[in-house]
């Protein structure tokens, strides 16, 4: 039925075909891997992570999906960037990429009770994209 070279041409265009396709998987795989390295970061053993991808645009949208349920006066962007600010002493937040990624995460931190009840011993964490790390530090 089949003559030996053509059974061999078809299953030499099959494995490259193959291997032509597990290529392109593997470098679809790495790009969106490359956009997860900031989740290498956290613990494995966090009781919860939260990421928030392009931070400034998700609070736009916030804001324009509260926009007829808040006051007027309400801005979730300015309310989330001044609580942020006073955390890091810098209200104009140099030095950190407000278009960027971030993520919040809690781990379990036993011996280590700084307050009583079940949260005394929860450190809460979070990871800000920095532009340039010498006027985030000068500025903070």
């Amino acid at each position: 039925m089949f003559r030996s070279t053509s059974l061999r041409n078809v299953i030499l265009i099959v494995t490259v075909a193959i291997f032509a396709a597990c290529g392109v998987c593997a470098a679809q795989v790495a790009r969106t891997r490359g956009s997860g390295e900031m989740l290498g970061a956290i613990p494995a053993k966090s009781l919860f992570c939260i990421r928030i991808n392009d931070f400034e645009g998700t609070l736009d949208s916030a804001n324009a999906f509260l926009k007829d349920i808040a006051p007027a006066s309400f801005d979730a962007k300015t309310a989330v960037f001044s609580k942020l600010g006073s955390v890091l002493g810098d209200n104009d937040l140099k030095g950190i990429n407000k278009k960027g990624n971030i993520a919040i995460f809690a781990v379990n931190v036993p011996g280590e009770s700084v307050a009583p009840g079940l949260m005394g011993n929860m450190f809460i964490g979070g990871l800000l994209p920095v532009t340039e790390y010498e006027d985030f530090i000068s500025g903070n």
